[in-house]
């Protein structure tokens, strides 16, 4: 297992928070293969349930809106 800093941004209010977390190996190796593909049009999204002590993630597309 391995111990992450996160900076915690809540998107709905723009307050912030810090916190840390023991993950699953898994979620380094996902995040620096996410980081050393440059743009690709997705966004790496992480939760912290902070009340289960559960950790996960999930790569997304992120959409595209024309004007």
């Amino acid at each position: 297992m391995t111990r992450l800093s996160f900076e915690l941004v809540d998107p709905n209010t723009g307050e912030g928070a810090s916190a840390e977390a023991v993950v699953d190996p898994k979620l380094v190796e996902d995040l620096n293969f996410y980081r050393t593909q440059g743009a690709t049009g997705k966004a790496f999204l992480i939760w912290i349930d902070t009340v289960k002590g559960e950790v996960s993630w999930q790569l997304r597309t992120i959409p595209v809106f024309g004007l």
